[in-house]
């Protein structure tokens, strides 16, 4: 095993992350959030940590069946270990 390769492979992963993660939540642009100034707002994205949010639970569930639907499309996976769910009234 070349092990250049992987020490390449680990300088680039934050970089494809990003990418993938760009075209994954592309697919959800357009679905409803929250509304902040007027804006509709359904992620923040902090590194590789991504927040979902939504004004009810039938929605965040809708978005989060969306991600989880794309990743798999592009060979990712969430980490459900990691995921939470907090409701902010």
């Amino acid at each position: 095993m070349d092990h250049r390769c992987c020490v390449l492979w680990d300088v680039f992963s934050p970089d494809l992350f990003n990418l993938y993660s760009e075209v994954i939540l592309r697919h959800i642009k357009d679905m409803a959030g929250v509304s902040i100034n007027g804006n509709n707002i359904n992620h923040l994205r902090y590194a590789d940590d991504i927040v979902l949010l939504a004004d009810s639970i039938e929605k965040l569930q809708a978005l989060l069946d969306k991600v989880v639907e794309k990743s798999e499309e592009y060979g990712l996976s969430v980490n459900k270990a990691k995921t939470k769910c907090t409701r902010l009234n």
